[in-house]
């Protein structure tokens, strides 16, 4: 229910997004290296048409048990180096959010293995970023301390809790 009730709070972040090609599968078994350096990018039978910010929406899943640095270097090459907004991070929790829905009915449809699979991805994801936590952030920001952090993570709490009350 929290899921679902989230997903039909925020849908309204989707309201006059671009609408870009995308290849809507993207992580990291689905790109080919060769002699560790980038040759391309395989699997296009998902493409489509969408917000930009949807491109990312596996990596939570797919990307971060791999590599964070990976999954930090595509989230800061999205934004060319420049810094990420707070709208970009409710954006990215949201399609995540999305993503756990049709993952699980994917999963469900093929074995129950996938389905415990993606279920305990699910839960991860949720954990980092639906139980009023900026998770999030703080994974992928950089050289930050403590102190910042905690301060990070306690104005996110109050937002969300503010945010969620209205």
């Amino acid at each position: 229910m929290m899921l679902e009730n989230y997903i039909i709070n925020n849908e309204v972040l989707m309201k006059n997004r671009p609408n870009k090609f995308q290849h809507d599968d993207f992580h990291p078994s689905n790109l080919l290296i060769n002699n560790k350096q980038f040759s391309g990018i395989i699997d296009f039978q998902r493409m489509d048409w969408g917000d930009p910010v949807h491109d990312l929406q596996k990596l939570g899943f797919f990307s971060k048990p791999v590599s964070i640095e990976f999954t930090r270097g595509i989230i800061e090459g999205y934004h060319n180096g420049k810094g990420i907004s707070d709208s970009f991070w409710e954006l990215f929790t949201f399609y995540s959010a999305v993503h756990i829905v049709s993952a699980l009915v994917w999963a469900k449809r093929r074995s129950q293995e996938h389905f415990d699979l993606l279920h305990k991805y699910s839960l991860d994801v949720m954990s980092e970023h639906f139980t009023l936590t900026k998770i999030n952030q703080l994974i992928y920001s950089f050289n930050r301390g403590d102190k910042d952090r905690k301060q990070c993570l306690f104005s996110f709490k109050r937002k969300v809790i503010i945010k969620g009350n209205q």
